[in-house]
C-alpha cells in the first residue's frame, strides 16, 4: 500500500523536495529504536568545542545525530571559563543525556 503512495520524481521541482516526501512516507514505517535496558553498555560521546560562528550549528547537528540513538550520554567541553548558556540551552532543547563542562579558556580554538 505505501508503495503506491511513493512520489513520482518528474511530479516534483526540487531533488530536496522528493526526499523530503520520500522521508515522510517511509517514517512511519520503521521500526521504533529499541528501548535500553539497564544491563546495555552506555555509549558515552564526547565533543570538545569553543566559541566561533558555527559553534551553535554544529552543535545542533551532532544533537540531532546523537537523539536518534538509544542509550547514549553526551559529553560536551567548552573552552571558555564556564559553561554557556546557549549550548546549555541547546542541549536541554535536544532531548539527548548530556553533562555539559569547561576547561579554560586556552584561546587555542578548542586545541589544547
Amino acid at each position: 500500500a505505501a508503495i503506491s503512495r511513493c512520489p513520482r520524481r518528474e511530479s516534483f521541482k526540487s531533488r530536496q523536495a522528493l526526499v523530503r516526501k520520500t522521508l515522510q512516507l517511509i517514517w512511519p514505517l520503521l521500526p521504533p529504536h529499541p528501548t535500553p535496558q539497564r544491563t546495555e553498555r552506555k555509549l558515552i560521546l564526547l565533543t570538545c568545542t569553543f566559541p566561533h560562528a558555527k559553534q551553535l550549528l554544529k552543535l545542533e547537528h551532532c544533537a540531532r545525530v546523537i537523539g536518534q540513538e538509544p542509550n547514549v550520554l553526551w559529553v560536551v567541553v567548552e573552552d571558555a571559563a564556564k559553561p554557556t548558556t546557549a549550548v546549555r540551552s541547546l542541549l536541554r532543547r535536544s532531548g539527548v543525556p548530556h553533562l555539559q563542562l569547561s576547561v579554560g579558556p586556552t584561546n587555542l580554538g578548542g586545541n589544547a
